[in-house]
Parts: structure tokens; C-alpha cells; sequence
């Protein structure tokens, strides 16, 4: 559950992105009550977490009847609102999180889940998760970006993965790979959020993210408004 990872150092420096995104998953009081996968129902379109464990490459172990055990990869997992990979008769039993690469490379990691939601605890209007490595020549060596709340599943932001892969951050890298966020996306719009302005707040979200992510790996490129 959320509070569990909240709570735990040991989450907190393996995982600091799924961290992070508990720290934002609902009121303080039902966080001990969430589901294996940490946050809302799954696939829930605003749920925090589908993101989280999409920039992650993250794995979902599943059981079902007999003891029979599976394993999907979170891109195959989620498929639209409240549609997953379960069957009927499966539930989550945990989440793996890949461990990070090229540290014995001299790659740095950074992270970042943000969202804009009417309170902080509500579901996201729009989130970015971000996961950055850059390596000794402080270019990008790993990046996965991902988001919810824009359309009816969280999903991989390749689009903006293929502009950063191996360059070096800059203002006008970060300005044009955001510019790709909702790339082939039908972007929700509702009484609370037009379509126009989810995608536009999808494109400013996902450059601060990858703005924070970078600077946690020590390369900031900051980026005007």
C-alpha cells in the first residue's frame, strides 16, 4: 500500500519515483487500505501509480486459481479505463521494479511524478512520471516518460523518450521533446478540463518533470514558461 512505501527508507531509495507518486495518492487516511499496486482501482485513466510503473519498466506478478503464477510487463498490463491484463479469477501480488542501470558506468538517475489535480490528493488532471539516467558525457542514456489522466489508460510518452535518447539536455531539447507529449493520444475533454487545455497542461507537465529529473541526475536544463 502507499503507506507502506511511504514508510519504508529502503522503498524510498530503491524506488524514490514510486515514492514519490504515494506521497500524492489519496488522503493520509486510507493509504494503509491500498491495493498491492498503490494507488486506485486499477487502471483508473487519473490513477497515479500506472504511470509510475510504466517510466519504470515495471513488471506485474499475477496469481491465479491452482497457485499458477504470471508475469506481464506494466505495457501490456494496462489497456483502458478499469481494463487490465487480469482475468476475473487473478489479483496483483506485487510489482517488480527493474534495478537501475549503468550506475557502474557512471550514470546518474533522476526522477520525478508530478500532477495537476484540484487539491493535491484528488485524481490527476494530468501526471508526468519521469525517469532520466544521464551518463559521463551528460547525455541521455535512459529515459522513460509516461502519463495519466490525459486519455482512458495511462501511457508510454515515446514520442518524447525518442527526441532526448543520447543527446545532451537543453532548454529547446526539453521545450521540443514536451511538445510530443499527447503524440497520437485522443485527449480527454470534460466539464472540468477541455481537450485543449489537458493537452496543453500535458506539455507543461512533462517538461517540468524531465526539467526535476534532470537536475536530480545533476544535469539541469531549465526551461522558460
Amino acid at each position: 500500500p502507499p503507506s507502506t512505501t511511504l514508510r519504508e527508507a529502503t522503498a524510498r531509495r530503491r524506488a524514490p519515483l514510486r515514492a514519490e507518486a504515494a506521497g500524492v495518492i489519496g488522503e493520509a487516511r486510507p493509504r494503509p487500505r491500498g491495493p498491492p499496486g498503490g494507488g486506485p482501482p486499477p487502471a483508473a485513466p487519473p490513477a497515479d501509480s500506472p504511470a509510475v510503473l510504466l517510466a519504470l519498466d515495471a513488471e506485474i506478478e499475477i496469481a491465479g486459481p491452482g497457485g499458477s503464477r504470471r508475469v506481464v510487463p506494466a505495457g501490456e498490463f494496462f489497456f483502458g479505463p478499469f481494463i487490465t491484463a487480469l482475468q476475473p479469477d487473478e489479483v496483483v501480488t506485487a510489482i517488480r521494479i527493474p534495478p537501475r542501470q549503468g550506475e557502474d558506468r557512471g550514470w546518474r538517475w533522476g526522477y520525478r511524478y508530478l500532477k495537476m489535480a484540484r487539491r493535491a490528493s484528488d485524481f490527476a488532471i494530468v501526471g508526468v512520471a519521469a525517469a532520466v539516467a544521464v551518463d559521463g558525457e551528460g547525455a541521455v542514456a535512459r529515459v522513460g516518460v509516461a502519463l495519466n489522466g490525459v486519455t482512458g489508460a495511462a501511457y508510454r510518452a515515446t514520442a518524447v523518450e525518442d527526441v532526448l535518447a543520447g543527446q545532451v539536455p537543453s532548454p529547446e531539447l526539453l521545450a521540443r521533446a514536451a511538445s510530443h507529449a499527447v503524440d497520437g493520444v485522443d485527449v480527454d475533454g470534460n466539464a472540468m478540463t477541455s481537450a485543449e487545455y489537458r493537452a496543453h497542461l500535458a506539455r507543461v507537465y512533462t517538461r517540468r518533470a524531465l526539467e526535476d529529473a534532470l537536475a536530480r541526475a545533476g544535469a539541469t536544463a531549465a526551461a522558460a514558461d
